[in-house]
């Protein structure tokens, strides 16, 4: 065993010692590809937009899995196959959706199905009145009781909106002067302040309030549920 890799280590040795002779020709058609002749936009455009959304089991998942079969096959692979994985479930399509306010006032309102929402009965338009559910704590929850059955809910207000104008760039450089203060390991230590004993307890006590909202609105059922988005950064929240 010890001749082995003494052997193997002598091996890498000369590997690692043998100059490798580079061919500028080479080296320049493929600068010249990834430059000049690339696909990468082009690839991403109809893996994305062409395609469209690509949720599992979706259609347009088996669009863009079916023209990459087709895109590599015309780049010369060959035995390009999809290869079957195991039992999925039902797909999901977002085929159309629309949501208004029809009092005191008329207002079209900007929202997204969750993934595997069911549509509405019949594909009939589902009207009804609205209910703001945001319980402080689980005992405010008790006078929600009884009461959502057939209404359509409202859940998650207490988050704010972000202005839709903002003066602030998305994306910016950080200076020479923040730089360097991220070189101190003691900026390091500041940004890892441990979580005080308060700030755990809220969140222990909303992880609990939020599992029973989710219980109430089980056994309730309204007819419709609508939430805010964590991730919003643009139309929807």
């Amino acid at each position: 065993m010890k001749a082995i890799f003494l052997f193997f280590a002598w091996s890498l040795c000369i590997i690692s010692n043998a100059q490798e002779k580079i061919d500028p020709t080479i080296i320049e058609k493929i600068r010249h590809e990834a430059f000049n002749n690339s696909k990468v936009m082009n690839t991403a455009f109809y893996l994305t937009d062409v395609s469209g959304p690509r949720l599992a089991g979706s259609p347009g998942w088996n669009r863009a899995v079916n023209w990459a079969k087709g895109q590599l096959t015309k780049w010369g692979l060959q035995n390009i196959v999809l290869e079957k994985w195991g039992e999925f479930g039902k797909g999901w399509e977002l085929q159309r959706n629309y949501l208004a306010m029809t009092s005191p006032y008329y207002q079209a309102l900007s929202a997204v199905p969750d993934a595997y929402t069911k549509g509405t009965p019949g594909k009939m338009p589902l009207k009804g009145d609205v209910i703001l559910l945001n319980p402080k704590d689980t005992n405010e929850l008790k006078q929600y009781v009884g009461k959502l059955r057939n209404k359509i809910v409202l859940t998650g207000v207490d988050r704010p909106t972000p202005p839709l104008v903002s003066f602030q760039p998305t994306a910016y450089r950080l200076d020479d002067k923040t730089l360097e203060a991220r070189k101190d390991k003691d900026y390091w230590i500041k940004m890892r302040r441990p979580m005080s004993d308060s700030l755990k307890l809220a969140i222990q006590q909303r992880s609990t309030l939020q599992r029973e909202i989710n219980k109430l609105i089980k056994t309730e059922q309204p007819a419709l549920v609508l939430s805010q988005s964590y991730l919003g950064n643009g139309t929807v929240y």
